[in-house]
């Protein structure tokens, strides 16, 4: 579990003017925010979570029984003697240590500008229009990351468990997994004990080095100014049955970012040529100042805050066509053709390495992963799409529409997410120690090309022609299917490859009530390698019930009450390739609950 205390503030301002007559229309705006995030813990009066073991562990065996998909049915424990410990009382645990989170200091501050005109005319009787303009973006982000672990020192040494900190309210539930109530122990008694007395927890060098250089590669900052122009030309051909319009946008982005800079190389003597200095059995000879590993004085050396600049951008023209036929009154065709963009990432902008150290002791298992690199990419550039759709549309006299499209979009330069077990060549090339062969890399590219294709399909139709009754009720459906061509490294994660939505709507003035199913298919998000060359990350397919009810008391005034998924459906994150076994593939399973909303709505 973990405790956390967020506060978010975001002031927006917008301005608009806008001019028509026959024949000009000018749109005109401007706009600004100023967005705040703060996150706290301890100061909130707890931690953010705590680590906690067996208080005996020599000589335990613990005996997984019932194994099922979602984790084994019942867990024992034994001690050396083959006595059982009691795994839901407090006392058997050791309280370890006890940590803030992650605290939080964002700013996001944006401002635009856009104007936009259009001329209307005839040409040989044909309806005309141009239309041109320009936008100015300018996003400016300062993110601020801080985290304090500490080690616990029980005040009576003969009595480290988690016992003086059960919590003291909550509700005695049983465990969805587990069958019975869990005895929780309260961080924020925890905190509170700590007030009382100060040395309860206490920083060891580590984790006091931990919290600076927590600090350090938190700091980031980001500012991305976007211009862009554009000029288009509109014809309604054939007696108004055909509109063609088409057009070229021109966009420049430019990107200036700060952060962490990490030189693990300035802890060691070097020549004046710079090559560095070694004993007579080849190690490298530490500087003086840097003191000993893993400690202050070598973090100040090694790590910079903002100490690594990127500016840089990129600009391109993107044209586009689109055409829209009316076939009958009540169906039409529509077909376009554009050049569009993805833009890398907010945390691949910024240059930072995550180093995660696993607790593995010295002489251990070479085999076993020793820790894990993150590495964002500065250099990452837009990937590049051609983008074809065809879709046509019948709409029923009485208010539905149905409607089918296909589209294409052929990717160049797509992101892979790579995901490996790190070379020396793998780290020369991202200026990271050797020391680091063997752990997992992280960190995304561009690759080749990609190419999705998809199907949708839309339906919305009232039921009054069934009879007097059924005019109060509208039913509805929509479905998306997608395939998707590339490496399996690809960053397909945004990608859902089925989707389906239905549901019907029931409308009496002043009631309106909405059923609606959310269907979606299992999801991949990336590789897993450690798991097998095949392996990766997915979400479960799923369905979800909403509901949405309002009651309008007058043209100003309604209440509202909102719920999503209100039968509490599981969110699974699976694990697999086709190496691993059935029971093995299900990573976490999260139950969130009910989300209800209500409230009173009003315009004035």
């Amino acid at each position: 579990s973990n405790f956390l205390h967020d506060y978010a503030k975001t002031l927006n301002a917008t301005s608009r003017y806008r001019y028509q007559n026959a024949e000009w229309l000018i749109d005109a705006g401007a706009n600004g925010s100023k967005s705040i995030t703060w996150r706290r813990t301890i100061t909130k009066g707890h931690f953010n979570s705590f680590g906690s073991g067996l208080l005996e562990t020599a000589g335990v065996r613990v005996n997984f029984e019932d194994i099922r998909p979602e984790g084994p049915g019942v867990t024992r424990a034994f001690d050396a003697n083959n006595r059982e410990i009691d795994l839901f009382d407090l006392r058997n645990f050791r309280l370890n240590t006890a940590n803030s989170g992650t605290y939080r200091n964002y700013t996001d501050d944006t401002a635009g500008l856009d104007l936009n005109v259009k001329r209307s005319f005839s040409v040989l009787r044909v309806p005309v229009a141009l239309q041109g303009g320009g936008l100015l973006g300018i996003q400016d982000r300062d993110h601020r990351r801080e985290s304090y672990g500490y080690t616990y020192n029980p005040a009576n040494p003969t009595d480290p468990t988690l016992a003086p900190f059960r919590m003291q309210v909550y509700r005695d539930d049983p465990n969805y997994w587990l069958g019975q109530a869990i005895p929780w122990a309260s961080p924020n008694r925890m905190v509170e004990a700590w007030g009382k007395n100060p040395g309860l927890f206490t920083q060891t060098t580590a984790q006091a080095v931990a919290a600076a250089q927590a600090q350090i590669n938190g700091s980031e900052t980001f500012k991305e100014i976007t211009t862009g122009i554009y000029l288009q030309g509109e014809a309604r051909l054939f007696n108004n049955r055909l509109n063609a319009l088409a057009g070229v946008r021109f966009e420049k982005i430019h990107t200036k970012a700060q952060g962490p800079l990490f030189e693990p190389g300035k802890a060691f003597a070097r020549t004046p040529t710079g090559a560095f200095l070694r004993t007579p059995t080849g190690a490298r000879l530490r500087r003086p100042e840097a003191g000993l590993a893993g400690s202050l004085e070598e973090l100040r050396l090694v790590r910079t805050e903002l100490g690594q600049s990127v500016n840089g951008g990129y600009d391109d023209l993107y044209p586009s066509v689109h055409l829209t036929y009316n076939a009958t009154a009540n169906l039409l065709f529509r077909g376009a053709y554009a050049q569009t963009y993805g833009k890398p990432d907010f945390g691949n902008v910024i240059p930072n390495t995550t180093i995660t150290e696993n607790d593995v002791a010295e002489g251990a298992d070479p085999s076993v992963l020793r820790g894990s690199l993150r590495v964002s990419n500065p250099a990452l550039k837009p990937w590049q799409a051609d983008n074809f759709d065809l879709s046509a549309e019948y709409y029923t006299n009485t208010g539905g529409v149905l409607s089918v499209g296909v589209y294409r979009k052929n990717i160049s330069g797509f992101f892979d997410n790579r995901v490996t077990l790190a070379t020396a060549a793998d780290l020369e090339a991202l200026g990271i120690e050797p020391e680091y062969v063997g752990w997992m890399l992280t960190t995304t590219v561009n690759g080749g090309d990609a190419r999705v294709d998809g199907i949708e399909f839309n339906i919305r139709q009232s039921l009054q022609p069934l009879g007097p009754w059924f005019r109060f009720f509208s039913v509805f459906a929509n479905a998306t299917k997608l395939k998707l061509y590339g490496s399996r490294n690809a960053a397909f994660g945004s990608m859902i490859p089925e989707n389906v939505n239905w549901g019907c709507t029931f409308t009496r003035n002043p009631v309106t009530v909405m059923l609606k199913w959310n269907g979606r298919g299992e999801q991949r998000f990336g590789a897993v390698p450690a798991m097998g060359p095949d392996a990766g990350n997915y979400q479960e397919k799923r369905t979800t019930m909403d509901l949405n009810a309002t009651y309008q008391f007058n043209r100003r005034l309604s209440l509202f009450l909102n719920g999503r998924n209100i039968l509490d459906v599981h969110n699974v994150e699976l694990r697999y390739g086709t190496q691993t076994p059935g029971y093995a593939k299900i990573g976490i399973t999260s139950r969130f609950g009910v989300s209800w909303t209500a409230g009173l709505k009003g315009t004035f």
